[in-house]
């Protein structure tokens, strides 16, 4: 028996709940941050959600997520405007980003960022995600 106490879970399986982890979704468009977030959940995430950058900011101040699944595109306070500000705070700074866009903004995000595509295959974004939180 290993010294790991953490929960196992099957590679394609819900994440079990000692291991939840939690993804903001940022979207503007109800239709899409809905889906996300359903699946998110269905994953075994939790998913709190924001409809702007100023939602997701009174959102991570409660309490930082471990990830942030985040649009460009939004109202009040761009994607954009959301991550230089997370940028600027040292307590706030680390938290992962992945974007989610249209490919025509695609090319405007910085070189090596996560980015996924819309429309978004959910199976392979869930895949990536939980890579991604390792």
């Amino acid at each position: 028996m290993s010294g790991s106490t953490a929960p196992k879970r099957a590679a394609d399986g819900p994440v079990q709940p000692a291991e939840r982890r939690t993804i903001l979704v940022v979207e503007d468009d109800t239709d899409i941050r809905e889906a996300l977030v359903d699946g998110l959940v269905a994953a075994g995430f939790l998913a709190p959600a924001a409809e702007d950058g100023v939602r997701a900011m009174e959102l991570i101040e409660e309490g930082p997520p471990d990830l942030i699944l985040l649009d460009l595109m939004l109202p009040r306070m761009t994607g954009w405007q959301l991550m230089e500000h997370l940028r600027e705070d040292p307590a706030l700074h680390d938290i992962p980003i992945v974007v989610v866009t249209a490919a025509r903004y695609a090319g405007s995000v910085h070189p090596g960022a996560p980015v996924f595509i819309k429309p978004l295959r959910m199976p392979r974004l869930i895949q990536s995600l939980r890579a991604f939180l390792g």
